[in-house]
Formats: structure tokens, C-alpha cells, sequence
């Protein structure tokens, strides 16, 4: 066998293999950061687990509801590589409902405070809402749900939400899920990429002192993966599971 055949079909083989893992794809890891902007004195987790918390359902940014189209570039994107999220025919990317993302998070989230702290009273989001329809409030909470980024609580809502949960804390969380195009492509081995993409969840919150009048702790988490070409995107459940480990890192270390 002539030496150049060898060659060539080692190359071959070398060839395959490599494009064989770049379309199976790899996974990018979940990137984490969390910070904690205020915590006054009075709060305590003894305080906390004695009089009770609240969770409000997880308040839905505005932005994350938007569909997000990626810029145009000179480059097309590789064929086969895997794109998170479904695609329209004009190329835009429709992401989940405020529903389905308020579902997720309050999920986890309450899930993951009760693994922590198996011995705070809490009230979960759903029970809350149960709660408030009884007592005739759900059109306050969506009121407030809506103005809460502009205005915060105000006292009278304090005391009306803690009566109807008999609870003297309350936690509430707004959430931003974004993903965002650049305009530049990856090359690897030929010019056959796709546009990287940065995908976030990011997860902000507050506990209030209704007896006080006053917000008692502040913090914030984000779970977030930049994608290159042909790597895979994770779940969202993974990336919001990210961000509220994040969270409460500063909140019940």
C-alpha cells in the first residue's frame, strides 16, 4: 500500500471524527455570580422561621417576554448546528410564556428554600395566590405585579398582603430571562460557523418586614451560558436552577 494512501485515508478518518463531535455538539457549562446589596440588622433567620415568609409569585420582566431576532451577517450559520429555542420562518426566536416561566421558577425556587431551610414556615407562591383570590385581592396583586419595578411596596399593600397571609415576611423576586445574538460568527477549521449566543437567567430579590414598613434584605443571581459554535444549549430548568442557587447563597448561606 502506497504511502500516500495511509496518509490520506488517516486524514479521512481524522476528518470524520472531528466533525462527528462538532455536530454532536458540546454542552457549555452554566455560569454563576450572585451579590447582596442590602441586609439590615433586623433581619434574622430565626425571625424569619417564628413569624413566617410569604413567597410572592416570581414577578416576570417585561423584556423576557419579547421574541429577539439575531442581527445579519455576512456569514451563514453552520448547517445542523443546534439552535436553542424554536424558530420562526423569519428567523426569530419565540421564547416561552410569562405562564411557563413563572411556573418554573416558582417551582424551584420554593423547592430549593425548603431543601435549605426545611424549617422556615413558609407559604409557597401557589398557596398565596389561593389565599389572595379568597380574600378578594388578586386584582391588587396583579396591580402590584405590574407596578412593583416603578413603585415598590407601598405600606397600604404591606399590611393588606400580610393580613390575608398571616405572614409578617414577604419575599418577593423578579426574574429576566434573556438571550442575546451577536453579530459575529465563529470559524473552527473552515469558515463554517454559527452566531455566539449568550442566554440568562437573572433573578432578583427582596424580603420586606410588614410589621416595620420596611425592605430588610436585597440580593441578586444570575445563571448564564455563552454558546460557541455547535455547543449545546442546557434546559432553561437548569439555567433557572443556576440562578436561584446563585440567590440563595446570599440569602441563606
Amino acid at each position: 500500500m502506497k504511502p500516500y494512501t495511509l496518509i490520506s485515508r488517516s486524514f479521512r478518518s481524522i476528518l470524520v471524527f472531528l466533525v462527528v463531535c462538532l455536530l454532536g455538539g458540546c454542552g457549555a457549562k452554566i455560569q454563576c455570580w450572585s451579590e447582596e446589596s442590602f441586609r439590615s440588622s433586623d433581619f434574622s433567620e430565626e425571625k424569619l422561621q417564628k413569624e413566617g415568609l410569604a413567597l410572592l409569585p416570581v414577578i416576570i420582566l417585561d423584556h423576557s417576554l419579547e421574541t429577539h431576532r439575531a442581527m445579519d451577517s455576512p456569514h451563514p450559520s453552520a448547517p445542523y448546528a443546534p439552535a436553542p429555542g424554536k424558530s420562526a420562518k423569519d428567523g426569530s426566536v419565540t421564547v416561552l410564556s410569562h405562564e411557563s416561566y413563572q411556573i418554573i421558577l416558582n417551582e424551584i425556587l420554593i423547592g430549593k428554600i425548603q431543601t435549605k431551610r426545611p424549617s422556615f414556615r413558609l407559604m409557597p407562591p401557589g398557596d398565596v395566590l389561593i389565599r389572595l383570590n379568597d380574600k378578594n385581592l388578586p386584582c391588587d396583586f396583579r396591580r402590584f405585579s405590574k407596578n412593583f419595578t416603578k413603585s415598590g411596596l407601598e405600606p397600604d399593600q404591606l399590611k393588606c398582603f400580610s393580613k390575608a397571609l398571616n405572614s409578617r415576611y414577604l419575599f418577593v423576586s423578579q426574574a429576566a430571562v434573556t438571550e442575546y445574538k451577536s453579530d459575529a460568527s465563529v470559524t473552527i477549521i473552515w469558515t463554517f460557523g454559527r452566531k455566539s449566543i449568550i442566554r440568562s437567567v437573572n433573578l432578583y430579590g427582596q424580603v420586606w418586614d410588614t410589621q416595620q414598613e420596611k425592605q430588610i434584605w436585597d440580593g441578586f443571581g444570575v445563571g448564564y451560558q455563552r454558546l460557541s459554535a455547535y455547543e449545546g444549549s442546557v434546559l432553561l430548568e437548569q439555567m433557572v436552577s443556576s440562578a436561584v442557587d446563585s440567590l440563595l447563597k446570599t440569602f441563606i448561606p
